[in-house]
């Protein structure tokens, strides 16, 4: 079953082939039609058809025509050009997103086993209160936030529990220094 975004990189093909006069006027076509597709999902699979799509086009031309050079073909070549260069681009971002990003599985273990060390600290300190315990355990079903996310939410739990809960400010900056100093962020470590 063809989806709806499917169906239109299989019209546009047609369109970018005809229109296709020079790089800058087939990016421009292609970016105007890429702004209908929000998600990198969507622009992925549009761009993905609609390459398939152009290279059945040109096969079939192929068989009809013998002009060398026709404008079919320097239509669907410089269509074909430009969104090779347009998925090269979307790879890039998504990929140097990723990196910066999420957290490797190591990054995970080792905050993990720090939160394990600061709940024991805390025990041992006799601040043992159960809701700073949930806000320390939560911190571990956030593995899905970016770093950076991440880190704003340490600082809105630690926030909470200095202020609220009455743990003192050192012990505060000690859990955020701990955390904090291993989670890399781009090629900064956070302070």
């Amino acid at each position: 079953m063809q989806t709806v975004v499917s169906n239109d990189a299989e019209l546009f093909a047609r369109h970018i082939i005809a229109k296709a006069s020079s790089i800058r006027v087939t990016k421009e076509l292609l970016d105007q039609k890429l702004m209908n597709y929000v998600t990198h999902g969507n622009r992925t699979e549009f761009l993905i058809v609609l390459r398939k799509s152009i290279e059945q086009r040109v096969n079939e031309h192929k068989e009809k025509c013998d002009k060398p050079n026709c404008q079919f073909d320097k239509g669907s070549e410089l269509a074909y050009f430009v969104i090779g260069q347009e998925m090269e681009l979307i790879k890039s971002r998504h990929i140097s997103k990723k990196e910066v990003s999420d957290f490797s599985f190591n990054e995970r273990d080792e905050i993990n086993s720090k939160l394990d060390e600061i709940l024991e600290q805390l025990k041992s300190q006799g601040i043992g209160q159960e809701i700073i315990f949930n806000e320390i355990n939560e911190l571990r079903e956030h593995f899905d936030l970016s770093k950076k996310n991440w880190i704003q939410l340490l600082k809105g739990k630690l926030y909470d529990m200095a202020f609220e809960a009455g743990i003192e400010i050192v012990v505060v900056k000690g859990i955020y220094n701990s955390l904090s100093e291993s989670i890399k962020v781009g090629s900064f470590y956070l302070p």
